[in-house]
């Protein structure tokens, strides 16, 4: 089964359980991304790398997804899908308006995460204040430290789990994450989630690493949309305030 999504990546997330992590919930998730895109499990093992080569940088393991097992399936020579990607890529194969079509090659891509939660789960609005924080210091870190820009920030990736007995917020899901260092696009289709994105990223012909003031402002959309359908009113006349962790 595949889900409706992003062109060609249908990505599907199942519950599940395993001998081999006993005791712990778990989640799998199938997806069909380009062949050329680096995969998440890759960009969270250079996060990874670069707490190992800082001190005082541990908080940020408690933020990432952990990815248990992952694995590309690639399409055998004689299969259906290698005999469309075949005749795909040849070259009478064009668009109606006579342009050149460009097919992408793809895997199936497997995963297995430690499962989380998403925010609509949270009962308490110092919990949610808190997991938006985290979520920002670690997007933040990510993209000063390991150079990695996760260029999918949305309500969806902003998920949460506990450690220690406390509430964490998680940057979930790098499927389309790309380094600050690699030149060149990563994908033939533009991504993201549009109404979480930058005004200057909806600009045709725009194209290029977006800086860290777009993912500030996509920060600050999200922030309001979850606030003004989460979160209740606070009474005319009072004021709320909470005293918020930093991690670093």
């Amino acid at each position: 089964m595949r889900q409706p999504g992003i062109i060609g990546r249908n990505t599907c997330v199942v519950e599940g359980t395993s001998d081999e992590w006993p005791g712990m919930d778990l989640v799998v998730k199938i997806s069909w991304p380009p062949s050329s895109r680096v995969s998440e499990n890759t960009f969270v093992e250079q996060i990874k790398a670069a707490v190992e080569a800082q001190e005082d940088a541990a908080w940020v393991l408690d933020h990432i997804p952990t990815i248990l097992h992952s694995q590309d399936f690639h399409l055998q020579p004689d299969s259906p899908g290698s005999k469309l990607r075949e005749y795909l890529s040849g070259p009478d194969v064009k668009f109606v308006d006579d342009k050149a079509f460009y097919y992408e090659h793809r895997v199936c891509r497997v995963s297995v995460h430690e499962r989380l939660y998403r925010l609509d789960a949270l009962k308490k609005r110092e919990d949610y204040a808190q997991v938006i924080f985290d979520v920002f210091q670690v997007h933040r870190w990510i993209y000063d430290h390991p150079r990695i820009i996760h260029r999918d920030l949305s309500q969806g990736n902003i998920m949460w789990h506990k450690r220690r007995n406390r509430i964490c917020g998680v940057l979930n899901d790098f499927d389309l994450s790309s380094s600050r260092d690699t030149i060149g696009a990563s994908s033939k289709q533009r991504t993201g989630t549009r109404p979480f994105m930058a005004h200057e990223l909806h600009r045709l012909g725009v194209n290029g690493k977006p800086p860290l003031t777009c993912t500030v402002m996509t920060s600050s959309h999200l922030l309001h949309h979850r606030s003004s359908c989460l979160c209740p009113h606070t009474p005319k006349g009072t004021q709320q305030r909470w005293l918020l962790s930093p991690r670093q």
